[in-house]
């Protein structure tokens, strides 16, 4: 019944130093919250709850890079959600989309751990799935809207942590 479900797992996302030049700006979450800080932590605001306090929908994994923040884009974050979910706001975490990964693109293996953006429309996800053969990361290029594998010629391993070129 607590709505942030998941409340000692702490993960902490920072955006860049071009968005913030201040570097006191700082995204965590729970199982069912995002939560922002501009001022070091000192007091958080919360960005979004998914179901209510008396229903939380526990559905961002708690994995330590659940949260994706865009590289130039404010407004474009991305969690990693639990049972294969992708969840996505285009404007700031006021709106959010969401897509079962598992069902987007056959053989994606759920057990989200990363997110990231890489170029203005362009995220990926990874899995840290330990079955054979499965895969483990996916990527869209326009915003959630269609989906497709991307691990073509990674080893067939699990995938903690994605790093992608920001530069795009």
């Amino acid at each position: 019944t607590d709505p942030d479900c998941f409340p000692f797992f702490t993960p902490l996302s920072t955006p860049t130093a071009q968005l913030d030049p201040t570097g006191q700006v700082f995204f965590t979450s729970t199982g069912s919250r995002l939560y922002r800080t501009s001022d070091g932590a000192q007091s958080w605001q919360e960005v979004v709850q998914f179901g209510t306090t008396d229903a939380p929908a526990c559905i961002i994994r708690q994995t330590w890079h659940a949260t994706g923040l865009h590289p130039k884009d404010p407004n474009l974050i991305a969690l990693a959600g639990s049972g294969g979910r992708a969840l996505i706001s285009q404007d700031g975490g006021s709106n959010w989309s969401l897509t079962r990964l598992t069902t987007a693109v056959p053989g994606y293996n759920a057990f989200n751990s990363s997110a990231v953006w890489a170029g203005q429309s362009t995220l990926y996800y990874s899995s840290e799935s330990t079955a054979s053969g499965v895969v483990r990361v996916v990527k869209t290029t326009d915003f959630g809207a269609t989906w497709s594998a991307a691990d073509n010629g990674l080893p067939d391993a699990a995938v903690h942590e994605l790093a992608a070129d920001r530069r795009g």
